[in-house]
């Protein structure tokens, strides 16, 4: 297992974090350690002799191969501890640009901030030894955190960045719970799920786009303002695609790899590759499992994942799956499937995903799928989609009242928790949107998001049913 130390300095502390970097074999430099003493005399000592990145390149990154195993870069034993960037729970990376001047970024997140100062390596130190290297306790407390202005408004405290250590091989909450079925008498397809995320991340609501590309605005789907991708999306002719982590302690770096590629772009790849135009169910299932064969091609890229991505044919519905992790968690092969329809027509088959992978799935799966089912039913012998549609959200506000993280997959809606994060001692944790999709015999497709819960100046809060969703109706014959 690799491990990864981030360092937040402020402006000030600009020269000591080079300093770091360079005892921990970043740049070609070896200073001693600093003592205690020492701290004043390094807030504003000569710049260290180093050779400068050009072109942004990133610095202190995959230095393993350098140490004895199992030991960092003070030769003592390797704690499970890591360091994650405080918006989207990716680590950080440090980068000098041409006019050597620092700047810090995170692999997924747009945001650079150039007056915040940091570093990155994979080499773990304990807090003990980050202590001895930086000055010792006083000289820590300096760069535990930061305020850090925005670039655009100048604002001086625009945002606020806290160094903190968790356990590598504590799992990585990203809930999420979707059921559905291609099987119905009335309905082509029909999605209900449910978000769970940290209600800090910055997302963008359902609409229609093209992923900021200069093209027509035929997906529909909320977005990850992080990432870029998302998590669920429909397109105007019928293609779907949804995705759900798998619950692992950080996963290790293939070689060669400096960060894993978001997950969110499977879901984003597939509906921009998808054929604008009715299509008939071999056509559909060619296209399904070429995606899936490509996606295949690159399970190591990603941290754990299901992918489920489908489209409604002239047929019926077709539906393909595929995950990277298999029954102990580990990397997988690829086993791309598609489903087969029922045998016996006119049987539903309703079926459920949350962080496991399908065919082990978490109690809020048994629970919801059952639901899901009974919402069905009824809707078969007094057809009323609106109604449908309250009872399909009714199956996603349902609560254990989880008290413990343990507790989280057995409720298929997660009220407010607190969680270790990346943005300090604990964060808010939330189920954020539930969202149904249905798509008629007929062609009539209807997409509905509705907000659960939010922030609200920090606090997390409540939002009464309805009071925040999103509504879109069309027809894939359009």
């Amino acid at each position: 297992m690799s491990h990864i130390l981030t360092v937040a300095v402020d402006a000030g502390d600009r020269a000591r974090a080079l300093v770091l970097l360079a005892s921990l074999g970043g740049l070609p430099t070896k200073p001693e350690r600093l003592g205690a003493k020492q701290a004043d005399e390094h807030r504003n000592p000569p710049r260290p002799r180093a050779k400068k990145a050009r072109g942004g390149r990133e610095l202190g990154l995959g230095l393993d191969a350098q140490l004895p195993p199992g030991r960092n870069a003070l030769g003592k034993q390797r704690e499970n501890e890591m360091l994650f960037c405080p918006t989207c729970a990716n680590c950080l990376i440090i980068q000098l640009d041409d006019q050597g001047n620092n700047k810090w970024s995170c692999h997924t997140c747009p945001y650079e901030f150039p007056i915040v100062r940091q570093m990155t390596t994979r080499l773990h130190l304990k807090r003990k030894e980050v202590d001895d290297v930086m000055g010792g306790e006083e000289s820590w407390k300096n760069v535990d955190s930061t305020d850090a202005p925005c670039p655009k408004c100048e604002n001086p405290k625009a945002f606020f960045m806290q160094l903190q250590i968790r356990s590598a091989d504590e799992p990585r909450w990203r809930m999420c719970v979707i059921f559905w079925t291609v099987s119905d008498a009335h309905y082509d397809l029909v999605i209900a799920s449910n978000r769970d995320e940290f209600l800090a991340r910055p997302t963008l609501p359902a609409s229609w786009h093209a992923f900021d590309l200069d093209s027509e605005a035929r997906i529909l789907s909320a977005r990850d303002a992080s990432g870029g991708g998302t998590w669920l999306g429909v397109t105007r002719s019928g293609a779907f695609a949804t995705l759900t982590n798998f619950t692992e302690a950080t996963p290790e770096l293939p070689p060669g790899m400096e960060r894993f590629e978001s997950r969110g772009q499977l879901v984003r790849d597939w509906l921009l590759s998808s054929h604008p135009f009715p299509q008939t169910r071999q056509e559909v299932e060619k296209d399904i499992q070429q995606y899936l064969n490509n996606v295949g091609d690159k399970l190591q890229s990603f941290p754990g994942f299901n992918l489920l991505v489908g489209k409604v044919s002239k047929q019926g519905t077709v539906l393909g799956y595929i995950t990277n992790r298999d029954s102990q968690g580990e990397l997988a092969k690829p086993q791309p499937k598609i489903f087969d329809p029922p045998k016996i027509e006119r049987v539903r088959m309703c079926r459920g995903m949350s962080n496991s992978i399908l065919d082990q799935p978490w109690p809020k799966v048994h629970t919801g799928s059952q639901a899901f089912d009974a919402a069905l039913a009824r809707a078969s012998t007094a057809p009323d989609q609106e109604q449908l549609i309250a009872d399909l959200f009714s199956v996603l506000a349902f609560s254990s009242n989880p008290t413990q993280r343990s507790e989280l997959r057995n409720s298929i809606l997660i009220p407010p928790v607190q969680l270790p994060t990346p943005a300090g001692d604990g964060d808010w944790y939330a189920t954020r949107t539930s969202t149904v999709i249905l798509i008629a015999k007929d062609g009539r497709a209807t997409f509905v998001e509705r907000d659960i819960h939010t922030l609200n100046h920090n606090i997390p809060t409540e939002i009464p049913p309805g009071q925040a969703q999103r509504s879109f109706t069309w027809n894939l014959l359009d």
